[in-house]
């Protein structure tokens, strides 16, 4: 059984998504979507071209050959407010 991994995919794009908006909250729906698209890397997947090819598991069937990138993902350490903090990712009270 081939599974698209959708369940998957849409929370991850929608929390980038998210990030993005709080960046620019001033993007229109095509405008963050063309940002997402433009900034997602291509052809590392591999696959074997067959878009009818459901029982192979390395077919993307017809599928955009795109990894999405989340430019926000580098945790920064530092202080937020009222006692919280951030280290190596973790928001931690003080």
């Amino acid at each position: 059984m081939k599974i698209s991994g959708t369940s998957m995919a849409a929370p991850q794009v929608t929390g980038l998504l998210a990030c993005i908006l709080e960046a620019y909250p001033n993007l229109t729906p095509t405008q963050a979507k063309n940002f997402l698209i433009q900034n997602c890397t291509t052809n590392n997947m591999y696959d074997v071209g067959n878009a009818t090819s459901y029982n192979t598991p390395y077919s993307l069937v017809g599928g955009n050959n795109r990894i999405i990138y989340n430019p926000y993902n580098v945790a920064t350490d530092g202080y937020i407010s009222n006692g919280l903090s951030v280290t190596n990712g973790a928001i931690t009270l003080s």
